[in-house]
């Protein structure tokens, strides 16, 4: 990379993180961004675009709601989930939540992705729906509607009690981008 392309894509970018801030996206700032430039490579877009993007700022992303509304005990070769995709094969507590793809949750993040109850990780079952998933709670203890969900963010101070963007990315073959970019207006955002 030249020096000048380095520069160019440094003002460019910082005018576009700068814009951010303006329109108040929490943790976008020319400041932000200094820990972003390589002396050697100049720019790092990467590091630059999580910056200001989000996918490094603090950024806690759960639904609207966000809790737990029925916690229901299954038996094994009980199907759940729309159309009765996911086969339980042992006896399972199964958390209910309301969320889906109309929130931005990707359908692939079936048998795939998790979601945070009480500071652990719960595996998604069942198919994701427009306005609804369930979660395998067998593994947690005392788990009862009300409690808080969370897809993207953290539920405790260990790095395993996070889920960010990259990790969501990988468990479906995409870019943390992308999964930012879908989240919808239903989605209740807050920022650390």
């Amino acid at each position: 990379m030249s020096s000048s392309l380095s520069r160019r894509e440094l003002i460019r970018n910082s005018i576009a993180a700068a814009t951010a801030a303006a329109a108040g996206f929490p943790g976008a700032s020319f400041a932000g961004l200094v820990d972003s430039i390589d002396p050697t490579h100049g720019w790092s877009w990467d590091k630059g675009a999580c910056r200001f993007c989000g996918v490094g700022c603090g950024i806690q992303i759960a639904t609207e709601g966000g809790r737990v509304v029925a916690v229901k005990g299954v038996r094994a070769g009980e199907r759940i989930g729309y159309g009765g995709r996911h086969q339980v094969a042992a006896p399972a507590t199964i958390a209910v939540v309301p969320a889906g793809y109309a929130d931005g949750l990707d359908r692939r993040l079936e048998g795939r992705g998790a979601a945070l109850v009480r500071g652990q990780r719960a595996p998604i079952v069942g198919a994701v729906s427009m306005d609804m998933l369930t979660v395998d709670v067998s593994a947690i203890a005392g788990v009862s509607p009300g409690d808080e969900v969370v897809f993207l963010g953290s539920q405790g101070p260990e790095a395993w009690q996070t889920i960010d963007a990259r990790e969501m990315a990988a468990w479906i073959g995409t870019i943390p981008y992308e999964v930012l970019c879908r989240l919808g207006a239903r989605v209740a955002r807050r920022y650390a």
